[in-house]
Order: C-alpha cells, then sequence, then structure tokens
C-alpha cells in the first residue's frame, strides 16, 4: 500500500525556541571567541552565526559531534559552547 508522501515537509523545531535567541547568542559567541584572538574563525561573520544558530533545532540526538578540518580549533569551541546551551554533553572529535 502507497504511503502518502508530504511533498513540502515543514521543519521540526522544538517547542520554545526563539531564533532570534539563538542568534544573538551565537552572535555574542563569536564576538567572545574573537576577543580571545588566539586564531581566527573560518568563514564570514554572519556564516559562523547561521551554523551556531542552528545548534537548538537539530539537536545532536547523542551529542557526538565531528569536526573536520579545523584552523585553530575556535570555531569548536564555539560549537561546544553552544551544545552546553542545547542541554547536551557534547563528545566532540576533530580531525585535523
Amino acid at each position: 500500500m502507497p504511503r502518502s508522501v508530504q511533498s513540502n515537509p515543514q521543519p521540526v523545531v522544538p517547542a520554545g525556541w526563539d531564533g532570534r535567541r539563538s542568534v544573538v547568542v551565537a552572535d555574542r559567541t563569536v564576538v567572545a571567541m574573537q576577543a580571545l584572538r588566539v586564531g581566527r574563525l573560518a568563514g564570514s561573520t554572519s556564516n559562523v552565526c547561521g551554523k551556531l544558530a542552528s545548534i537548538p533545532p537539530l539537536s545532536p540526538p547523542n551529542g557526538s559531534i565531528l569536526e573536520i578540518g579545523t584552523l585553530y580549533g575556535l570555531f569548536a569551541t564555539a560549537l561546544l559552547r553552544m551544545v552546553h546551551r542545547a542541554g547536551l554533553e557534547p563528545d566532540l572529535t576533530i580531525v585535523v
């Protein structure tokens, strides 16, 4: 029996998720990482903020994160901060 397939599925967003708040928190995290001046974040500020702000709605199911090709590790640090804010205990693996 064929299943009905929805042609334009709606994104699944957790209840109570506030996109504006996530972007503000991501921007503050980027500013904090850049203030450390240990290195630099690869990509534009809007690109990095977009990747960091997408963590709460995507919510990694088991907290396992694979970072491939990190420059100075600043994005991985920012990523860990955002995952902690989402309430997960991350397990980060970095492949250089």
